[in-house]
């Protein structure tokens, strides 16, 4: 059996990747795939849990309030394991008591311990625990190359990049049902029809660089911007729109089903992020062939250095980030309009699938 371990299963990355890989694996059976159990172990974040257990995979909530105790917990959840079976940790905090138990031989025969490291940073505090403890886990798994050449993965004895992928079949499949879908979306929400359309997909928090993605559209008065997502900075990015007067340019649309449907539809997919590992806003916008603008940080170069339609910039600069729009937005238009590349299979889910059960085995 495979157990996975992750810090919520709301709409970031990690929980696309672990959700679209689980439901090819379901059909497609790569080797080294087991039947799976996914703990989750913040409750609150639950957006892919009804849909996991709609394809049949088995998902354990934790409520344990504060790291320790949900340590704890999660011990109790993972303590009937043999030794044939795999833990996957997808946040280094979940699995330091699980080494701290092996570095004192607390089990006998424990069964393999694998730690996905999905960023280039992360906090001190965990750096700290990582030097003592990461070389209890039997292997990491970079989600790019950048990242395994990170401190994040420093301190483990055996490091391997598992690029992620995207369900590019489901996307081909949407953009031929839907030929009109690029005047539809816009239509939704009243962009003109004479504007370019920027999208930016992730959660709304400083790091994200979003403000600076603002100021840099205030610039370009025939360019509309849809965010897509939601978090802390929401409310600021409102004011600042209406304080910048691109209120009636700029749409908020919080969360998204198949948010990758706004990446479809749009001239340019921009990403202004501070630090990133392997983001799959991007990695869909790349499969989906959609102009890109992003900020060249941790997997991202690797990620688009072999896309024709992508810009890297140095910084969320607003004057570079609209000096990137305006090079992009000249290199073709939406997804929507014109199908999915022939490069894209590098970035399929099936691909993902086979690559990452094969990095599990011994």
């Amino acid at each position: 059996m495979i157990v996975e371990v992750i810090r919520g299963l709301g709409v970031g990355g990690a929980e696309t990747l672990l959700f679209t890989r689980l439901r090819c694996a379901l059909r497609t059976h790569p080797a080294g795939f087991e039947t799976t159990l996914v703990v989750n172990t913040l409750r609150e974040n639950d957006h892919y849990v009804n849909a996991l257990r709609d394809l049949g995979v088995h998902v354990v909530e934790l409520g344990a309030r504060g790291p320790l105790r949900g340590m704890l917990q999660l011990r109790r959840t993972l303590r009937h394991l043999g030794p044939e079976d795999t833990v996957v940790f997808h946040s280094p905090v979940t699995s330091y008591l699980e080494k701290l138990v092996r570095a004192f031989r607390l089990r006998r025969r424990p069964g393999r311990l694998i730690n996905v490291v999905h960023g280039v940073r992360h906090r001190a505090v965990y750096n700290y625990l990582g030097a003592f403890l990461d070389r209890y886990a039997d292997r990491a798994l970079a989600v790019a190359d950048a990242v395994a050449a990170s401190p994040t993965a420093r301190h483990y004895r055996d490091v391997r990049t598992v690029l992620g992928g995207v369900d590019m079949e489901a996307m081909r499949d949407w953009i031929t049902q839907h030929p009109a879908a690029r005047d539809d979306f816009r239509a939704s929400i009243g962009i003109p029809e004479d504007h370019s359309l920027a999208v930016a997909v992730g959660g709304l928090n400083r790091l994200k660089g979003h403000r600076f993605l603002l100021s840099a559209v205030m610039s370009m008065p025939k360019t509309s911007l849809v965010l897509v997502g939601d978090g802390p900075e929401r409310d600021a990015l409102h004011a600042q729109a209406r304080n910048q007067g691109i209120a009636d340019r700029v749409h908020l649309l919080g969360v998204q089903q198949d948010a990758w449907r706004w990446a479809a539809v749009a001239d340019v997919v921009v990403q202004p992020s501070a630090h990133e590992g392997l983001p799959v806003t991007l990695m869909e916008a790349v499969a989906l062939g959609t102009p890109v603008v992003a900020t060249d940080v941790g997997g991202v170069g690797e990620l688009i250095r072999d896309h024709p339609r992508a810009v890297l910039i140095a910084s969320a600069d607003p004057t570079e980030i609209a000096t990137g729009l305006e090079r992009a937005l000249l290199l073709g238009g939406s997804a929507a309009s014109g199908g999915l590349p022939a490069r894209a299979s590098e970035w399929s889910v099936s691909r993902f699938a086979r690559d990452f059960y094969a990095a599990l085995m011994p």
